[in-house]
Protein backbone atom coordinates (compact mmCIF):
# COMPACT_ATOMS: atom_id res chain seq x y z
CA UNK A 1 0.00 0.00 0.00
CA UNK A 2 2.83 2.37 0.85
CA UNK A 3 4.41 1.68 -2.52
CA UNK A 4 1.09 2.27 -4.27
CA UNK A 5 0.69 5.63 -2.52
CA UNK A 6 4.22 6.66 -3.44
CA UNK A 7 3.63 5.58 -7.03
CA UNK A 8 0.43 7.63 -7.11
CA UNK A 9 2.23 10.70 -5.73
CA UNK A 10 4.84 10.27 -8.46
CA UNK A 11 2.11 10.08 -11.09
CA UNK A 12 2.89 6.50 -12.03
CA UNK A 13 -0.50 4.98 -11.16
CA UNK A 14 -4.10 6.16 -10.85
CA UNK A 15 -6.14 6.64 -7.69
CA UNK A 16 -8.19 3.58 -8.62
CA UNK A 17 -4.99 1.54 -8.38
CA UNK A 18 -4.37 2.87 -4.87
CA UNK A 19 -7.95 1.96 -3.94
CA UNK A 20 -7.38 -1.55 -5.28
CA UNK A 21 -4.22 -1.84 -3.17
CA UNK A 22 -6.16 -0.70 -0.09
CA UNK A 23 -8.87 -3.28 -0.78
CA UNK A 24 -6.27 -5.99 -1.27
CA UNK A 25 -4.68 -5.10 2.06
CA UNK A 26 -8.06 -5.27 3.81
CA UNK A 27 -8.71 -8.69 2.31
CA UNK A 28 -5.33 -10.02 3.44
CA UNK A 29 -5.88 -8.64 6.95
CA UNK A 30 -9.29 -10.31 7.10
CA UNK A 31 -7.84 -13.62 5.91
CA UNK A 32 -5.08 -13.36 8.51
CA UNK A 33 -7.66 -12.87 11.25
CA UNK A 34 -9.47 -16.00 10.08
CA UNK A 35 -6.25 -18.00 10.07
CA UNK A 36 -5.36 -16.87 13.59
CA UNK A 37 -8.88 -17.72 14.78
CA UNK A 38 -8.76 -21.20 13.22
CA UNK A 39 -5.30 -21.82 14.67
CA UNK A 40 -6.44 -20.88 18.17
CA UNK A 41 -9.57 -23.00 17.83
CA UNK A 42 -7.56 -26.03 16.68
CA UNK A 43 -5.09 -25.55 19.51
CA UNK A 44 -7.90 -25.44 22.09
CA UNK A 45 -9.43 -28.59 20.63
CA UNK A 46 -6.07 -30.36 20.79
CA UNK A 47 -5.51 -29.24 24.38
CA UNK A 48 -8.95 -30.57 25.31
CA UNK A 49 -8.25 -33.93 23.68
CA UNK A 50 -4.90 -34.24 25.45
CA UNK A 51 -6.34 -33.11 28.80
CA UNK A 52 -9.30 -35.47 28.70
CA UNK A 53 -7.16 -38.36 27.44
CA UNK A 54 -4.63 -37.91 30.24
CA UNK A 55 -7.28 -37.37 32.92
CA UNK A 56 -9.10 -40.54 31.85
CA UNK A 57 -5.90 -42.59 31.80
CA UNK A 58 -5.73 -42.83 28.02
CA UNK A 59 -2.17 -41.67 27.52
CA UNK A 60 0.07 -43.09 30.19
Amino acid sequence: LRLAKLSYEAGLIRSVDVAAAEEGLKQVQLQRSGVVYNYNLARLKLENVVYFSVSSGGFM
